[in-house]
């Protein structure tokens, strides 16, 4: 590559005088190739410090004898702080490293920093945000200096398949935790083909139906909660985290699915539930210390995880070497405070698990298997079992890596079947056909052993029960932003008919694909019928709610197993309406879409209401 000097020499804009002459002349001859930010952030903090040392007397009381000589030891500091941020920003905007400036537009803050992006985030409207953009600027915007988002639906199954070349970039840095990398945060291609084919076991398709006992008591604790609530909603008596109205149970369905989400999980994958569904609050334990989960106190995780992931999300669109010193500054101090938790939460529930394990009296029979039996099974190429901070690091991935996604999923499939009453009954009369349905319980021998939960058997292949947990995937994408990938050193990747440079960060937002014209006119509308004209099954192409390729979901067999059965058993039993007919959830996005308070009215189906 050949040298390129300025267009704009730094010596025109500041004479050399004084302590630091010379230095920015200098700037002029740095060729581009020569790690051009990094030479000018160090000069800049010598001569930083060259003036700092004649400046700091005058705050000792020191006086300078001559008031003009200080007075440029102060404009130096205060030239070089400026000259700091010129070098930062405007110079890479100048030199254009990567050829972006005449190709792709954006907004003017984006493509001088990070900043633009990270904001956005940390408004919790970065999806709407981005669809925005998108609509003024086209298919292809700069959101960073790097940083290219492109909104066409072709281009997904090229930045994601599998034998592209793209990596991981930076932004999965902020989500390690200790000195291993989880599947998920794994940038090495090598070091994430050995964790994926250890977990592979963990989501077979044998293991994943041999899980359905447990996913289908987990429901059934929901459904009592749900019974009784509507039973006492019935007779007009209300609880203290739901109201009674016409007859109906008030609740905030956001809540439930967590509660839910996070009790299956944690029986999934540790053996037992969190007990949330049952204490009906976001509570769990917590380890004081990360090497002894023993010593606990109680906190409310789904919180944690919530404002925690916004807070690395926010962050994690830094460069790496900028993520650490971000992280400590005052605003950003609960992202720190809520990962450290998190795993304290993992640490706990690890801890416990394990000492169940070396009890003499554990049954694995019995109490059936779960996926740390799994990870304890495993072994490395010499035959040695995982470390202990290993196996801390994947249990997290594996309480984490599902449950948001899941209730965020669940919560908005509840919301969009109560908003349209008519689709709610065309899925309810699919699911009456298919899983004969009891209406109310009776002390008779014959429906006292019917079971209110399905089974996933029946409904698995239900084509309009699919198609509806298809829509509202589409329509509310729990990783609405683009997961980025970087171009690697030495080489070059072509999309959409442009031509990316080594270091280029690309993504696709499919928060915004999922709106395009490709899926029809009504493309903002919920219509589930869409899936079902689809008869060449095109529409597939452009739908990756589990990602592509060898970075896709691990566990996206099980979240659909998941999801059909939870929404199946409660679309079968209850009838739900819109607490408030004009009410909307609230929806914050960060890496997930998070959706909140969305109150649901909610009687069993056949059961009388005032």
């Amino acid at each position: 590559m050949s040298s390129i000097s300025f267009v704009v020499s730094p010596a025109s804009l500041f004479p050399a005088t004084g302590a630091g002459q010379g230095q920015f002349a200098a700037l002029a001859e740095i060729p581009r190739d020569k790690g051009i930010v990094d030479t000018i952030i160090s000069m800049i903090i010598h001569l930083c410090l060259c003036d700092i040392k004649e400046v700091l007397p005058l705050r000792r009381g020191q006086h300078s004898p001559d008031n003009m000589h200080d007075s440029n030891c102060i404009l130096h500091c205060s030239a070089a702080a400026g000259a700091f941020l010129i070098s930062f920003y405007v110079i890479p905007y100048l030199l254009d490293p990567y050829d972006y400036r005449r190709r792709f537009p954006g907004p003017w803050s984006a493509v001088l920093s990070n900043s633009w992006q990270s904001s956005v985030v940390k408004t919790g409207k970065a999806c709407n945000t981005m669809f925005e953009i998108h609509q003024k600027y086209g298919p292809f915007v700069r959101i960073g200096p790097n940083h290219i988002s492109i909104a066409d639906p072709d281009a997904l199954e090229d930045i994601y398949k599998h034998g592209n070349g793209l990596l991981k970039s930076d932004y999965y840095a902020m989500f390690r935790l200790g000195t291993h990398e989880s599947l998920f945060t794994s940038r090495d291609k090598a070091e994430h083909s050995t964790k994926r084919r250890r977990l592979a076991r963990i989501f077979s398709p044998q293991n994943i139906l041999s899980y359905q006992p447990r996913v289908r008591n987990n429901i059934r604790h929901l459904v009592d909660q749900l019974d009784m609530r509507c039973q006492q909603a019935a007779e007009g008596r209300s609880g203290f985290n739901w109201s009674a109205k016409d007859g109906r149970a008030v609740l905030d369905i956001c809540s439930q699915m967590s509660y839910l989400a996070f009790d299956l999980i944690g029986d999934l994958a540790m053996g037992s539930p969190l007990g949330m569904i049952q204490a009906q609050r976001d509570t769990t334990n917590v380890a004081k210390s990360l090497t002894d989960g023993a010593k606990t106190i109680q906190l409310p995780l789904i919180e944690l995880f919530d404002k925690g992931a916004q807070s690395v999300s926010s962050i994690g669109v830094y460069p790496r070497w900028a993520q650490a010193s971000l992280l400590l500054f005052p605003w950003n101090l609960y992202g720190l405070f809520a990962a450290r938790n998190m795993l304290g939460f993992a640490s706990a529930a690890l801890s416990h698990r394990l000492r169940r394990t070396q009890d003499s009296s554990d049954d694995k029979e019995a109490r059936g298997v779960d996926m740390v039996d799994k990870l304890l099974e495993a072994r490395d190429e010499d035959g040695n079992p995982i470390p202990r901070e290993e196996l801390l690091i994947e249990t997290f991935g594996l309480l984490f890596a599902g449950s948001d996604t899941t209730s965020n999923t669940l919560s908005a499939f509840c919301f969009y079947l109560a908003k349209h009453p008519h689709l709610q009954a065309k899925l309810q009369a699919e699911l009456d056909e298919h899983i004969p349905l009891m209406y109310s319980h009776q002390d008779t021998e014959s429906e006292s052993a019917i079971d209110p939960v399905a089974t996933y058997e029946p409904i698995k292949d239900l084509p309009y029960l699919n198609a509806c947990m298809k829509e509202t995937m589409r329509l509310h994408s729990a990783l609405g932003l683009g997961l980025p990938r970087v171009v690697p050193p030495g080489k070059s990747f072509t999309v959409g008919g442009q031509t990316f440079k080594a270091g280029s960060i690309i993504s696709v937002p499919t928060f915004v694909t999922n709106r395009d014209t490709i899926w029809g006119h009504d493309a903002g509308e919920f219509r589930p019928e869409r899936w079902l004209e689809d008869s060449k099954g095109m529409l597939g192409k452009y739908f990756a709610p589990f990602s592509f390729g060898p970075r896709a979901c691990i566990g996206r067999n099980l979240a659909i197993m998941d999801i059909l059965l939870i929404v199946a058993t409660i679309f079968r039993l209850y009838d739900l309406q819109l607490g408030d007919p004009d009410a909307k959830p609230t929806i914050r996005d960060s890496v997930i879409r998070q959706v909140y308070d969305c109150p649901i009215a909610i009687k069993r189906r056949g059961m009388a209401t005032e």
